[in-house]
Formats: structure tokens, sequence, C-alpha cells
């Protein structure tokens, strides 16, 4: 019976420290499935989500967003089925690579909106950076990639008919820059044979318009684990992918080549 006062003061210990870090979480408010975001500065960041075409800016330790960028006029997606899933985002200097999923959706229908990689140029100095959509947005990513050698074992053709989360579908969410100015695209799905695999490509290139020069493919053996997304440490050259199953980093020889 002596163990009981331990019992309920370890209790009381972890509720109020529970409470404490509650007290710590903020609400940043107008998304609901944010999926890739980036600081700004040290008090802004901008995040875009796979629901609606906005990017939204926001302060840190304010819940409502203080800048919102619509990108329907820029992006031009189709008017019947405007969504474009925006999945992953890479800085390269002043500039912001965005990508979407280039999936089917659920129902395992073609959506051209969701083919789409472009870039948004940020601006400091005033009270909120600015971000502005540049160049064009590039459609042609997936035909690029399907024709490369490489990446004809993954049968893109037919992974872009099949929903997104099945075996076999095709989900890019991960993006990432190297020192180089390239970007390097890393695919949830589909994987084959247990390894994920992503590709290079230039990135400044494909916003003018010029079709993109897929670089090699390289796998990366994560037994049944997927990327959710993929980043380049500040400190190093390499790359860094996130399985989502296990929620650990794990470093990808030979990004930044």
């Amino acid at each position: 019976m002596k163990i009981r006062p331990l019992a309920s003061a370890l209790l009381l210990t972890a509720t109020l420290a529970a409470t404490a870090e509650a007290a710590d979480i903020i609400e940043y408010r107008g998304v609901c499935d944010a999926s890739a975001a980036v600081a700004l500065d040290e008090s802004h960041f901008v995040v875009g989500n796979d629901e609606d075409n906005d990017l939204r800016v926001y302060r840190l330790g304010k819940a409502e967003a203080v800048a919102r960028i619509p990108l329907n006029d820029f992006a031009r997606p189709e008017r019947k089925h405007p969504e474009m899933d925006i999945e992953a985002a890479a800085t390269i200097g002043k500039r912001i690579y965005w990508i979407t999923s280039h999936g089917a959706n659920g129902k395992t229908k073609h959506r051209a909106s969701r083919h789409r990689l472009f870039a948004t140029d940020m601006r400091n100095g005033g009270p909120v950076p600015t971000l502005t959509p540049v160049g064009r947005a590039y459609e042609g990513l997936l035909d690029d990639m399907r024709t490369r050698p490489g990446a004809r074992p993954y049968r893109l053709e037919d992974a872009a008919r099949i929903a997104p989360k099945e075996a076999g579908g095709l989900n890019i969410e991960g993006l990432a820059a190297t020192p180089q100015g390239t970007l390097l695209i890393g695919f949830r799905n589909p994987v084959t044979r247990g390894k994920l695999w992503w590709s290079g490509l230039p990135a400044a290139a494909v916003i003018t318009g010029t079709r993109g020069k897929i670089g090699r493919v390289t796998e990366l053996d994560l037994a049944i684990l997927f990327a959710r997304w993929i980043q380049r440490p500040m400190a190093t050259a390499s790359s860094r992918v996130r399985p989502a199953a296990a929620g650990r980093s794990v470093s990808m020889p030979g990004a930044a080549a």
C-alpha cells in the first residue's frame, strides 16, 4: 500500500508536465492537411497543403495567416478538378520550388491539375516576407521520368493509373535541393522490391518551360518503409529521408551527385 502515494505523485507529475507541454502548443488555423513548409525568416514561414491551391504565410505564435498567395491564375489547374495536391517544397537561394503528387486521385482517375512543378521567389524587408510565382508551372515531369531508362522497372505509366496509396501507385511526397542547384524528387510510391527511389532534376531550367533532363535514378533499401519527405541538412551535402512508419531519418548516400 505504500506504493499508492508514489504512484499518485508520479501521476500528478506526469499530468502537470503534459499540461505545461500542451500550453506550449500553438495552433495555426486555415489548413487542416499541411504538406510542405519553408522558413522565410526568423519569424515567418510559408505552408502549402494538399487540399487547396493557396500558400499561406504565418508569423510564429500567431494563429491566423498573415498573407495568402493564390496560385490558380498562375498554375492554371483544370476548372472542373482544380486541386493540385501540393506535397513538398525545397529552397535554392531565395527561390522555393513546390511539387505536387503527380498521381491519380483516390478513385484512380487521372487529374492533370496534379502534374505541377513550380517556383516562388521570396523577398524580405517588409513587415511580412512576400512570395511571387516565377516562370511557369511545369507539367511534363512525369513524361520526362517515365522515358528515363533507370525508371523503367517502376512502370510509371501503369502506376499513374493506380490510386496513389495503393501498392504500385504513383505518389511524389519528397523534394530536396542539392548544393549544385538540382532538385531531388522522392517517391512515396511506387516502392519496388522494398526500395525507395529518387531522381535529380535541374531546377532553374524547368520553370522556363525547358524539358527536364532527369538525372540518374538512385535506390535506397528501406525494407517495408516508404518516404513521406526528404530534407537536406544545413550542415552537410547529403539528404535525408523520413520513413513515416518509423519516424526516423535515414541518410541518402550520393544525393549531392
